[in-house]
């Protein structure tokens, strides 16, 4: 039985990239931002479509 071996040269030398926890959030803080408007405008919406299909209601009830 052969054993293999695979050698990876110059990988285990480089030094990972220090993360900017500081930026990251702040990317993300930018998305959320950006996003909430369209969050907003949805929620106001799916209220209003509930309110109208609960006077429907209302009214198909009362009308008999």
């Amino acid at each position: 039985m052969q054993q293999l071996s695979l050698q990876f040269e110059g990988y285990a030398d480089e030094m990972r990239q220090p993360v900017e926890v500081s930026a990251t959030t702040q990317r993300v803080m930018n998305l959320v931002t950006k996003a909430m408007p369209k969050v907003i405008l949805f929620s106001q919406a799916a209220a209003a479509v509930t309110f109208g299909f609960g006077l429907m209601f209302l009214a198909a009830i009362i009308g008999g």
